[in-house]
């Protein structure tokens, strides 16, 4: 796990960690680069959407990742503001 600011100048952290993990349990390159993707989005639009509504509040990402029974799990949580689909 690693947590980062939810600023976009941290997103080649997190694409770091991600190259360290799939290197280390010898992942496809191919499934990395879908990850990758996903993982931008996801940040990107946890920067945008997600910023605490007090001015104070420092806003983190935290970036988790498994394997597991050739299955890939990703993980990102942050202490930005909920999605609400009615608003």
């Amino acid at each position: 796990m690693i947590r980062v600011e939810a600023e976009a100048g941290q997103l080649m952290i997190l694409r770091q960690e991600l190259h360290d993990f799939f290197e280390k349990n010898k992942l496809p390159e191919a499934v990395l680069q879908r990850l990758e993707l996903v993982l931008e989005e996801l940040f990107i639009n946890t920067i945008v959407h997600g910023a605490p509504t007090e001015k104070k509040a420092r806003h983190w990402v935290e970036l988790s990742l498994q394997s597991c029974d050739q299955q890939i799990k990703m993980c990102l949580i942050d202490n930005g503001v909920a999605f609400d689909p009615a608003s």
